[in-house]
């Protein structure tokens, strides 16, 4: 392996390093803002380890064909403690500033759902709400009215077909329905 080759590699490794370092504290912070479970977090390490160590051996394969040597695991020790000691803080202040930011677009989203959508189908709920009461109240009355003016029309008709009623079998349901209107009226025709 040439000393270019190494030279890159190592660069390669310090900057996974870094970038390891990078992810390791967004998802402690964001997991520490989310207040997650104890055996989420667990499982949630589990998962960082194994794509940190797919991601570090997938750059160490296309730095130098996956060559383990000791200035490998030097340059990811040199990229992790460079990364805590010059960046770490800067990285935890930007994660925090982004976990506000979403929350803020959240907040504003959920806002303006309420505003623009909740709001007037709960107004539209209501209206239909009244305007459905409205008219059954128009209806019943106006069915009353029509029963009124029609209930001397029916007690003419069954006047005049009483006495022929020995004489003829009126349907079954003529008898409901008289019976119906004298429940109605609550008199008898």
């Amino acid at each position: 392996m040439s000393l270019h080759t190494q030279f890159y590699t190592f660069a390669m490794m310090a900057l996974s390093g870094v970038l390891l370092g990078v992810v390791y504290d967004a998802y402690r912070v964001v997991c520490r803002e989310l207040r997650l479970p104890r055996w989420v977090l667990s499982l949630m390490d589990l998962v960082y380890w194994v794509f940190s160590c797919i991601f570090v051996f997938r750059v160490l394969y296309a730095s130098n064909q996956g060559e383990i040597r000791l200035f490998v695991f030097l340059g990811l020790v040199l990229g992790v403690l460079f990364y805590f000691w010059l960046i770490g803080s800067i990285t935890v202040r930007i994660v925090l500033w982004l976990i506000q930011v979403v929350r803020a677009l959240l907040r504003f989203g959920a806002k303006c759902f309420r505003i623009l959508i909740l709001m007037p189908l709960r107004a539209l709920y209501k209206l239909i709400v009244i305007l459905l009461g409205f008219l059954a109240a128009i209806t019943i009355f106006v069915y009353k009215i029509v029963l009124q003016l029609i209930g001397p029309v029916f007690r003419l008709i069954w006047r005049i077909l009483q006495p022929l009623h020995k004489y003829w079998v009126l349907p079954s349901w003529f008898h409901k329905f008289r019976i119906w209107l004298q429940g109605k009226w609550k008199r008898p025709f």
